[in-house]
């Protein structure tokens, strides 16, 4: 073996997707390959001149390829000057094997002629896949890799479990097979920087989906997320790029994004431990929550909250203007953790920045919901964290038959993840856990947000009553309660603008003039909608009676009867949701009574929580040995009972 085949087999990476093969890094051979190793097999005489500068300005990778090939030393000076004379280099690579055999097998040849063989054919298209591992160009949109190539992809390759509709892998990438492109348009790759790992998202077809669907939602997520880049928005998960690999018409469909190494938002529930909550946390915290809700505002308005900004102009040239995204599977799995490996805060542990992913329910919208008359077409989501309107239908009042999901879908599901992030801090791990047993029965043990009622023969919504406790108990918890706390406030927004059944009559200024237009002139022609909101709404008429002034007319001595109807505060839209958290976390307020007046009390002991279909729940608090020995109801029939942490849950049929 020559000391250059020794070398190149070095220079050698294993390439950990698929098949089990090595490719050699781009770049490599910029070192390797120099003009004393090519003297030394094409000779260093001076009429050899011409054919080292042929290798060492035109044909490296083609020398290399020559070498692993099999071909003797001494034939290398032969066998070059035929690819020489025969005007090919490393810009025609890879080869096929009729376009080999054309170069270097000569019908009237032999073997001697040339020093080519078969062998040597065979051994160089085998090894060519081996130059050519693809490098990953960010300006492009999709990349399309024959099953042939060797994807560069080291390291270590772990499945992280499924997401919506995929398969999720961590990869290494080898920093030489991702670039970010040399194009103009694509301002957001200019500071970018090869990460060391990448989240790979394998996209499989959703449930009665054909392959034709599945390329077609690869393409159609793929462009949202493009798109979505443009926001520039550091608390959403930016894609990498898109590519397929494998055999025409029968290749695997992939997305590649930054990869979360601290894992998701639960994973920091579990993770982060802490002796006892300090301002500084309660800080970080918010600030945290604040990007979230930020992220929501660029999503859901992206014109509005770019508007004054510098990236107005970028929106207006891109075609943004006047689009949007809505996630639709909002829940603290989506939520990324990125830890900053460099630096902790102030508190002692690494809070790191929150990033919303996995946007394969994303669309991207210009119709606004009620201008919207089909349904749109998402079919999944995760229902312990969908809005009441998901199960009731009264997305809009405008027609009761249709059912739309919304941008306020978001606003709900960032509601319940808050509130649990809120658990969390005041009661760290275990509070979570009581908080979700608080609302199990056997009949749903992932029960939403909400419960269902039935009302003037229609369902309606409201919030579920172990988490109307929950909220009061926080409500008065230490840590929460006084004139004025982060805490509190947060606690606020919650209950007053996310976690409300109720939604806004319409879109107002979120429509342009001709969108309202059309909203008016179509609902002229179907239904009023103010009688729709009258008859659909919970809310009690305000009745004023005015005393009638004396005149001359006995019609005019009746009282007069005012029915004013006063609609609850609906739930927040983006912009109020993001304005509430910054008013939050830029409050002008340097006491750090503000942010943590007093230690957290205990969280709420397991209490009476839910009727479903007749079976009561009832969960009883003990205190220090206390052993509950038997339990009877002269109207009740038991269940079962079950001990958890002191607190003894009995289920019992009403």
């Amino acid at each position: 073996m020559s000391k250059l085949t020794n070398l190149l087999l070095q220079a050698q990476q294993p390439s950990e997707f698929g098949r089990d093969q090595n490719f050699i890094p781009k770049g490599s051979l910029d070192h390797l390959i120099d003009r004393k190793m090519v003297g030394l097999f094409v000779g260093e005489k001076e009429e050899e001149e011409d054919l080292r500068d042929f290798v060492l300005e035109k044909a490296t990778i083609l020398f290399a390829l020559i070498a692993l090939s099999g071909i003797k030393k001494y034939e290398m000076p032969e066998v070059m000057k035929v690819f020489k004379d025969a005007k090919i280099t490393d810009s025609h690579l890879p080869l096929d094997k009729e376009s080999l055999n054309r170069i270097v097998i000569d019908d009237d040849s032999s073997d001697d002629e040339g020093g080519w063989s078969e062998a040597n054919s065979f051994n160089f298209l085998n090894t060519q896949p081996k130059f050519f591992a693809p490098v990953f160009d960010l300006s492009r949109h999709n990349h399309d890799f024959p099953s042939s190539a060797i994807l560069p992809f080291i390291k270590e390759a772990k499945a992280l479990g499924q997401g919506t509709f995929g398969e999720v892998y961590k990869y290494g990438i080898h920093p030489a097979h991702m670039i970010k492109g040399t194009d103009e348009k694509h301002p957001e790759y200019q500071e970018f920087k090869c990460p060391e790992f990448v989240a790979v998202k394998k996209i499989r077809p959703g449930d009665g989906e054909e392959r034709a669907q599945m390329v077609a939602s690869w393409e159609k997520e793929g462009a949202v997320l493009r798109d979505m880049n443009k926001l520039k928005q550091i608390h959403i998960v930016p894609i990498l790029t898109a590519f397929r690999h494998g055999h025409q018409g029968n290749e695997d469909h992939y997305l590649m994004f930054e990869w979360a190494s601290g894992g998701n938002l639960r994973q920091l529930w579990s993770d982060l431990k802490r002796e006892r909550l300090s301002s500084g946390i309660v800080k970080a915290a918010l600030k945290q929550l604040l990007g979230l809700s930020e992220a929501i505002y660029n999503a859901h308005e992206p014109s509005m909250a770019a508007e004054a900004s510098e990236r107005s102009n970028l929106f207006a040239k891109d075609g943004l203007r006047g689009d949007f995204f809505r996630h639709g599977d909002l829940k603290p799995e989506n939520i990324l953790w990125f830890k900053d490996e460099e630096h902790d805060n102030e508190t002692g542990f690494n809070m790191g920045t929150l990033k919303i992913g996995d946007w394969g329910l994303a669309k991207r919208q210009n119709i606004p919901t009620q201008l919207r008359i089909h349904r749109t077409t998402t079919k999944f989501g995760t229902c312990r964290y969908e809005p009441p309107e998901e199960t009731t239908g009264h997305i809009v009042n405008l027609r009761d038959d249709i059912k739309r999901r919304s941008r306020l879908y978001d606003i709900w599901g960032m509601g319940c993840i808050f509130l649990e992030f809120l658990i969390w801090l005041l009661y760290g791990t275990e509070g979570l856990k009581k908080f979700d047993h608080s609302m199990i029965t056997k009949q749903n043990p992932c029960p939403p947000f909400y419960e269902i009622e039935e009302g003037d023969g229609k369902p309606h919504g409201v919030v579920h009553p172990s988490v109307i406790k929950w909220m009061n108990h926080i409500a008065n918890d230490p840590a929460c309660n006084g004139d004025g706390t982060a805490l509190g406030d947060l606690l606020n927004v919650i209950r007053e603008d996310l976690l409300v059944v109720d939604l806004p009559e319409k879109l107002g200024s979120h429509m342009s003039e001709t969108e309202q237009a059309a909203l008016s002139s179509w609902a002229q022609t179907t239904t009023d909608e103010d009688d729709l909101q009258a008859a659909d709404s919970n809310d009690v008429p305000q009745i004023t009676v005015n005393e009638s002034q004396p005149t001359n007319s006995q019609d005019d001595q009746k009282p007069t009867t005012n029915i004013i109807m006063r609609r609850k505060k609906p739930r927040a839209r983006a912009k109020q949701f993001y304005l509430r958290m910054e008013g939050i976390v830029e409050f002008d307020d340097n006491r750090e009574e503000y942010w943590l007046p007093a230690e957290p009390g205990p969280p709420l002991g397991l209490q009476v929580c839910s009727r479903d279909k007749g079976k009561e729940l009832l969960n009883i608090p003990l205190e220090g040995s206390t052993v509950l020995d038997t339990v009877t109801r002269n109207d009740s029939e038991l269940l079962g009972v079950t001990s958890l942490k002191g607190v003894v849950t009995i289920r019992v049929s009403i």
